[in-house]
């Protein structure tokens, strides 16, 4: 993705994961909930910061709605209740997101993705 922004001369919005030092709730002792709450903070104050209203093509990997998408995971791994679903799912509904230009979401089969979902939270 990066390859593609610099030949193209778009703007890469970073996931917050690869500039930010990790708290101690994500990772293999995490909590699926507030790890998740943290993404999306995250994601919120990568937006906030005006990155988005500048000109030009922006291109991102990651963002407010991948929050949902781990939640969804977790809630059927078991490792977040439905309640805590509701709450993230409703705070997320309830925050208003510029969407970037472009935004890559890479497919994976079910075995790498269930990996990658137990490897950000344990």
């Amino acid at each position: 993705m990066k390859n593609l922004t610099l030949k193209n001369n778009w703007k890469y919005l970073h996931e917050t994961t690869g500039s930010a030092v990790l708290p101690k709730f994500i990772g293999p002792e995490g909590n699926p909930f507030l790890c998740e709450i943290w993404f999306l903070m995250n994601s919120l104050m990568r937006e906030r910061s005006g990155v988005l209203k500048e000109g030009g093509i922006k291109v991102a990997g990651g963002g407010g709605a991948h929050t949902i998408v781990y939640a969804k995971a977790y809630q059927k791994l078991g490792k977040m209740s439905d309640e805590e679903f509701q709450v993230l799912n409703n705070i997320h509904n309830s925050l208003s997101f510029t969407p970037p230009d472009l935004e890559m979401v890479l497919h994976a089969d079910t075995d790498e993705i269930r990996k990658r979902v137990e490897t950000r939270i344990g």
